[in-house]
């Protein structure tokens, strides 16, 4: 009398896919009080403590989405990963207490340490593809030579007129800001309280016709507006006791063709204004001449 066996392929696949409570004693070899992991496969190390700096995962997408977390006690979470609001596919990392510190090259024998934050990887058309950093105060990026804050650059987007700005972090190295005002771009000292110079090779502005509209001809005296408008000798407040005299224009002595905003003069009606000035002195020159 023979023997009759049949075996049953889907549980025969079913048992290698899924790891008992016992497979998982014997990856860990390091688990008591433990209850059943279903549907479970454990293929390295799992280490697990209580309830006090234990690791705990919540699965309830009806509720607040799956998400794994790190606890700091019983009560308190240190750490989160996962996707917190219901229904979204939206994945965040939170740090409950103190700093979240994101960090490359951790080994000596490292041959790159590159961050890379890729976005919209599959190109898809017609969707948001930004990086956005939201700081609620100083974004610093600082060269990694010393202390946070110790060099390097701060962006700030909202100042106390509300504006943005970059500044250097280092005084000692450089005083500057450059602050994105509702009037134009400003150079400012470190602690916006002053203006400082800006420096280059040239400075263009757009004077094409492509730009401009309602062209006609300037028929004021120009001249008369130069010879009328005194050139003062003076000192801005925050001039350094060694530095010589300064040669300009009041604004409230300029003509008002060439004012610019409420503290300013535009430099590039002033050179027209001196060009019209000195057309105007050519012709009272030929004439005399002739």
């Amino acid at each position: 009398m023979g023997l009759s066996t049949t075996f049953d392929v889907n549980r025969v696949t079913n048992l290698e896919n899924r790891a008992t409570v016992d497979e998982a004693v014997m990856l860990t070899n390091n688990y008591s009080g433990f209850q059943t992991i279903p549907n479970a496969k454990i293929t390295g190390q799992l280490q697990v403590t209580g309830s006090t700096n234990g690791i705990i995962t919540q699965v309830d997408p009806a509720v607040n989405g799956s998400w794994i977390g790190v606890m700091q006690d019983a009560s308190f979470y240190n750490m989160a990963l996962g996707r917190f609001a219901t229904g979204s596919k939206a994945i965040e990392l939170r740090s409950y207490f103190d700093n979240l510190t994101l960090r490359t090259g951790r080994s000596s024998t490292a041959t790159s340490a590159d961050m890379n934050f890729v976005t919209n990887d599959q190109v898809v058309a017609g969707i948001s593809q930004n990086i956005n950093l939201l700081p609620r105060g100083w974004l610093n990026m600082c060269p990694n030579n010393g202390a946070v804050n110790t060099a390097g650059l701060q962006c700030l987007l909202v100042v106390a007129t509300g504006q943005p700005a970059l500044r250097s972090i280092n005084t000692g190295i450089s005083n500057m800001m450059v602050k994105w005002a509702s009037n134009g771009i400003h150079a400012r000292d470190h602690d916006d309280t002053v203006f400082e110079p800006f420096y280059g090779s040239a400075f263009n502005v757009s004077s094409d016709i492509g730009f401009k509209e309602d062209i006609k001809n300037y028929d004021d005296s120009a001249l008369d507006h130069v010879k009328n408008t005194r050139v003062r000798k003076y000192r801005l407040k925050n001039d350094k006791p060694e530095e010589r005299d300064r040669i300009g224009l009041i604004r409230q002595e300029a003509p008002d063709q060439i004012h610019a905003g409420d503290e300013s003069l535009d430099l590039y009606q002033m050179c027209s204004m001196l060009w019209k000035a000195v057309q105007e002195l050519t012709e009272k020159v030929e004439a005399l001449s002739k």
